[in-house]
């Protein structure tokens, strides 16, 4: 059913390939990060949320778009697209034909999730699986402790500008929806967070409110000081990776190592800049509902 190729994996049933290396002449996208989905292929399909996100990524993609559960027919195969929970519009590719049901996972995760679909396990013949920190002995923290630590580290830094650094898609808007549930003072967001921001609440979900970083004083955009303007001219400030590596069985805890010197930025180079914290805010359900 799904072969390897020089472009990646690739149905011959169907014609297509999934997550694409290369540019080809069809691509079947899980989801909108860069490293599944690339420039140059000749059409992408999609659900409707990574299509919005496609959109602003790839400027003039061809997009088509396939609702979550929505089946379509393509060659000798039948494809649907099913929710991942690993972001707005992350879907598994369920592919029957001749030789069964095969499911390609694409990126996901079990765990809640406020900015996406929840994940959807599949009855199949055989499941192709993403396998990133899939090992048992990986563990990671709840998301809503790991979001209170941030927003206690923010309140504890008066008269700094506290600068988050996180990818600029995925990462940046849970972040965003996990601290509007803790405090209801906005965020400044490096430009290239905000319209992939735009998009999310275009579909749905419930996000802190956020201004672009050039309309008052703050930061998002980071690179180490002396090599990056922005960051020379803050002024005092507190730096913060969004995370940690999981805790590993054996290993030193995470918490014994968060009272030590912040970690270094990760390899993306955007950063989200946050000022005095405030009171709480209601939490939100909302789902996303692109159309």
């Amino acid at each position: 059913m799904i072969a390897d190729s020089p472009q990646g994996l690739y149905c011959p049933a169907g014609a297509f390939h999934l997550d694409p290396l290369l540019p080809v002449e069809r691509a079947v996208v899980t989801h909108a990060h860069g490293d599944h989905a690339r420039a140059g292929s000749a059409s992408y399909l999609c659900t409707p949320e990574t299509g919005a996100l496609l959109r602003r990524r790839l400027l003039g993609a061809p997009v088509e778009t396939l609702r979550y559960g929505e089946r379509r027919r393509i060659g000798d195969v039948t494809v649907s697209l099913h929710p991942a929970g690993h972001m707005l519009g992350s879907a598994q590719v369920r592919i029957e034909g001749p030789a069964g049901v095969w499911v390609v996972s694409g990126d996901y995760k079990r765990e809640a999730d406020p900015t996406c679909a929840p994940f959807e396990p599949l009855p199949c013949d055989v499941f192709v699986s993403e396998a990133t920190y899939a090992l048992p002995l990986f563990r990671w923290d709840d998301p809503a402790a790991v979001a209170s630590e941030i927003v206690a580290w923010w309140q504890g830094n008066p008269g700094k500008t506290s600068v988050l650094f996180c990818y600029a898609l995925g990462k940046a808007q849970r972040l965003l929806a996990e601290i509007g549930r803790i405090t209801d003072r906005p965020v400044w967001v490096h430009g290239m967070i905000e319209p992939f921001a735009q998009v999310y609440r275009e579909c749905g979900v419930r996000l802190a409110e956020t201004r672009h970083v050039g309309d008052e004083r703050g930061l998002a955009h980071a690179r180490p000081p002396g090599q990056d303007e922005q960051l020379d001219r803050a002024g005092p400030h507190a730096l913060r990776g969004a995370g940690s590596p999981p805790t590993r069985r054996g290993a030193e805890p995470r918490s014994s190592r968060s009272s030590r010197s912040p970690p270094a930025a990760p390899k993306t180079r955007h950063a989200m800049a946050t000022q005095e914290a405030s009171k709480p805010s209601p939490t939100s359900s909302a789902r996303p509902t692109c159309r």
